[in-house]
């Protein structure tokens, strides 16, 4: 049985004293035990990291022997496969290291000589430093037991990139490689933060991996910059020996894809101006190679067509074709992208961690730095950035406005039956008026035209109407009945004072003469079956009887109609109009009445 102190029960605590029957205390929590070591192992790494660095001079490591001090490799412990690339300087063997169980490529020294075990051994070493995911790493290096140099790196399976660009058909299946290719330029940025330029950057040195890796390999012609950690060699400068630097390419006639020999180093198509004409370099040579690879990958075709020396003359010459005149259908924003790492003016050039944000800006669909977006562009790509909501607000609008054009179509509809309804019920009560007027004609003459004067405007009953105004005058009773002035004269008959009893189609009404004259001396009208005409005489308006052949006459030069409106018309110049008498008695012998 074991206590809470972790030691065995009913035993005393020898180093305290303390007998079988006391508690130990409770230790410290697991927590805080794990803390205060880790603060421990934390301040001995520091200290010991401190003097480390102090031995080696700062730089944290020591520093790389040189190529006579390497040990020689354990070559009994490699299986050797087939060949899988040759150069001008080595060759790449598939091999088994029989100690870990894994395979790697072993890169051979095939043509030895001092100046070439130097830059053998640079390469190793430089690649070797530059620990990038997308630069392959190196495991070991040193003399080969046949007297050369080789290095053990990681064996990358996959297709240069030059063979992927030459199998594709279309603009879009080279788009799709752009994701790899920004990989690589983010290996270039790593390398120029370690002040080291690869000088020979090209779609033959990149690997792309049957599992999504994209590798930059071939660092043989790597040239370190003023700022490099220190531990690198400098570069070999040997009388007598011929500067002859070769790439992994399998042996054929000079093309535009071979390193060149000689002064100027690197590979004559992806060559930058000042590279070519023999000037001293930086980093912003390697974003000219990959504004070029840009350049191929979009096109399909190099920028310069030629052979060796032919290709450099162009360059030095002058710019390539517009990348835009070369694929019409490329990109614009992609087209100034790869215009501004080809910038002959290196100082116009993008750095290459700003040529990989331009990248990834183009591929996330951003604006890109290097293009001048019109309005309309920037619309169209805010809406192609966000379709989805930009769909989805379509969408309601769409809807919204299908549902205001059904409200609107069914309010319409609403209305026009509400509109039929209300007319048909208006003629409906017109028609019952009407006919409670017939039936109060006999009783009360004034109600039933009272009842007659309530129709609507532009009623149909209208007519019928009219056989109660002249039931009512023959009663006589006389009322003002309509709502609109009078347009036309239908009858008239005289009453007593000088006043007119005048009717037309939809009204009755009792003109006083006396106080509205109408300014004419001409027949006005015919009264009931043209027993009767209205004339003027003086300021007074006179019924007279018709004469057989005088009015006959005069109602063929007058006709009624125009008569009566132009004598109405006359009338209505006062806007007070006719002055109509309401509810006045007329005697029972109007018929008598009028002058001889």
């Amino acid at each position: 049985m074991f206590g809470r102190s972790g030691k065995p029960e009913g035993r005393a605590d020898k180093a305290g004293g303390s007998d079988a029957s006391t508690v130990p205390a409770r230790p410290p929590r697991r927590d805080q035990v794990d803390i205060a070591l880790d603060r421990t192992i934390t301040r001995e790494t520091d200290a010991r990291d401190a003097s480390t660095a102090d031995a080696t001079g700062g730089d944290g490591g020591a520093t790389p022997l040189e190529p006579h001090e390497l040990p020689p490799m354990a070559a009994d412990q490699y299986v050797l496969g087939p060949e899988v690339a040759r150069g001008g300087m080595g060759r790449v063997i598939r091999a088994i290291d029989r100690r870990l169980g894994r395979v790697v490529a072993l890169k051979q020294l095939t043509d030895d000589s001092p100046r070439r075990r130097i830059r053998f051994a640079r390469e190793a070493q430089i690649t070797a430093r530059l620990q990038h995911p997308a630069i392959v790493p190196v495991y070991e290096v040193g003399p080969w037991p046949d007297g050369g140099m080789a290095y053990a790196m990681k064996l990358v399976s996959g297709r240069p990139l030059a063979d992927v660009i030459e199998s594709t058909g279309s603009l879009e299946e080279r788009l799709a490689l752009l994701p790899r290719l920004i990989e690589v330029v983010d290996a270039v940025a790593y390398a120029h933060s370690q002040r080291v330029i690869h000088r020979d950057i090209k779609p033959s040195n990149i690997i792309l991996g049957d599992f999504g890796e994209s590798i930059l390999i071939d660092w043989g012609v790597a040239k370190l910059l003023d700022g490099a950690p220190a531990g690198i060699p400098p570069e070999p400068d040997l009388p007598g020996e011929p500067d002859e630097i070769g790439d992994l390419e399998s042996s054929g006639p000079p093309s535009s894809d071979l390193t060149l020999p000689g002064a100027v180093v690197g590979t004559p198509a992806y060559m930058a101006p000042e590279q070519a004409g023999g000037e001293v370099i930086d980093e912003r040579a390697d974003v000219y190679a990959l504004g070029t690879m840009l350049y191929h990958l979009l096109s399909g075709r190099l920028p310069y067509r030629g052979h060796g020396t032919e290709i450099v003359a162009q360059v030095v010459a002058g710019a390539p074709p517009a990348l835009e005149e070369v694929e019409p259908h490329v990109p614009a924003e992609l087209a100034a992208v790869v215009a501004r790492a080809m910038d002959r003016d290196r100082a116009a050039r993008y750095t290459a961690a700003e040529l990989a944000a331009e990248l990834r800006r183009f591929t996330a669909g951003q604006l890109v730095a290097a293009y001048r977006y019109s309005a309309r562009e920037k619309l169209a790509r805010w809406l192609r950035r966000h379709r989805a909501a930009v769909a989805v607000a379509a969408a309601a609008a769409l809807l919204l406005a299908a549902g205001a054009v059904v409200s609107g179509i069914r309010i319409l509809r609403e209305r026009d039956q509400a509109e039929t309804a209300r007319a048909e019920a208006v003629r409906r009560v017109d028609e019952l008026t009407v006919e409670k007027a017939m039936v109060d004609l006999g009783r009360d003459p004034p109600a039933a035209l009272q009842l007659v004067a309530g129709l609507s405007r532009g009623s149909a009953m209208w007519p019928a109407a009219r056989i109660v105004l002249g039931g009512a005058v023959e009663t006589g009773v006389s009322r003002e009945v309509g709502h609109e002035p009078m347009t036309d004269v239908t009858g008239f008959r005289t009453l007593e004072g000088g006043q007119l009893l005048v009717s037309s189609r939809r009204q009755l009404a009792v003109w006083d003469t006396a106080r509205h004259a109408i300014p004419a001396d001409e027949v006005l009208g015919l009264g009931f079956h043209g027993r009767h005409a209205l004339v003027r005489r003086g300021s007074d308006l006179h019924p007279r009887r018709r004469q057989a052949g005088r009015d006959r006459d005069r109602r063929r030069h007058h006709p009624v109609g125009a008569g009566r409106r132009t004598a109405l018309a006359r009338a209505g110049a006062d806007r007070q109009g006719p002055r109509l008498l309401a509810d006045r008695r007329l005697p029972p012998d109007l018929h008598r009445h009028g002058p001889a």
